[in-house]
């Protein structure tokens, strides 16, 4: 991709701020690109690897999350891990069974992958390869690079997480706790904790574990939590992600209920998720409510 400049000449796009100036020049054209992406990706990777048989996408725009992103809701060929968690003796058998399909199907983890001794010693052989591509410009964004241009897959993953799913607290997921208005210290809605110091976001980040369990969140919802050991990694799906190369998140849907006679009110919870999302606004509450106080200023301002 080149810009062209006023002088008629052009330049390669090697920097954020033209990739950026681009990107919002021809918006329409990146949106264009990510909608057949993201179908493409659904219909080969998502259908063939997670067995995904059905889906709803609902497309969302935010500058605290890289504007254009996608909400996918997928029914996926595993009924019959559902029901075996489901006739489990007991809870520590249920997680085994949910955890082992997480992993081996769904590529999901919250450890932060290594490379074994032979893959050190290969890595420590090329040094001077990654001299190369550093001085390129290539290694400071994993993303960058095309799954077909990877030698080292397990390198690449690790490189991946890094850029890719490393949560950082910023102002999109700190929260006050209402019902404690006397503490001012804000609280992550990722799960990371109470920032340490009054608006500086320095949370301790998700607490590691030794052992998978499934615990409800701050909204009363089911998760499976794999075992950590880093405390910024996000649940990851690392083929996902090594096949999407950018961030992207998945959560497991946990019913108490038998899956082959669900209780309503449980599936009533995926039926108002998808509503809300197709539902919602480009703007927060909050943008709206101002973006009508302006329009009433300016009118009673000229009346």
């Amino acid at each position: 991709m080149t810009e062209s400049t006023q002088t008629g000449t052009s330049s390669t796009l090697n920097e954020k701020s033209h990739i950026m100036k681009a990107v919002n020049q021809y918006s329409i054209v990146v949106q264009e690109y990510f909608t057949e992406r993201v179908k493409d990706w659904m219909e080969t990777f998502a259908r063939e690897v997670l067995k995904v048989t059905n889906y709803f996408v609902r497309f969302e725009f935010a500058k605290g999350r890289g504007e254009i992103h996608a909400h996918i809701l997928a029914i996926a060929d595993n009924m019959n891990v559902f029901v075996k968690a489901y006739n489990a003796d007991n809870e520590p058998k249920k997680i085994e069974i949910l955890s082992e399909y997480a992993k081996e199907i769904l590529g999901l983890t919250s450890e932060m992958p290594v490379l074994s001794c032979e893959q050190k010693v290969t890595q420590n052989s090329s040094q001077e390869v990654n001299k190369s591509v550093q001085s390129n410009g290539n290694n400071d964004n994993a993303a960058k690079i095309r799954v077909t241009s990877v030698s080292d897959y397990q390198q690449d993953i690790i490189n991946l997480c890094h850029t890719c799913q490393m949560h950082k607290c910023g102002q999109y997921c700190m929260r006050l706790n209402s019902k404690n208005k006397s503490n001012k210290l804000r609280y992550c809605r990722a799960g990371c904790g109470y920032e340490k110091t009054e608006g500086k976001c320095d949370t301790q980040g998700f607490p590691e574990q030794t052992v998978h369990v499934i615990k409800r969140d701050d909204k009363g919802t089911k998760r499976l939590l794999l075992r950590r050991n880093n405390n910024r990694i996000i649940q990851t799906s690392t083929t996902t992600l090594q096949s999407w190369r950018s961030n992207c998140d998945i959560q497991l849907i946990l019913y108490d209920s038998n899956p082959k006679n669900p209780d309503l009110h449980e599936l009533a919870k995926v039926t108002d998720y998808v509503v809300s999302y197709a539902c919602k606004g480009n703007c927060t509450h909050e943008a709206e409510k101002q973006a009508l106080l302006d329009i009433i200023l300016r009118c009673a301002k000229f009346s």
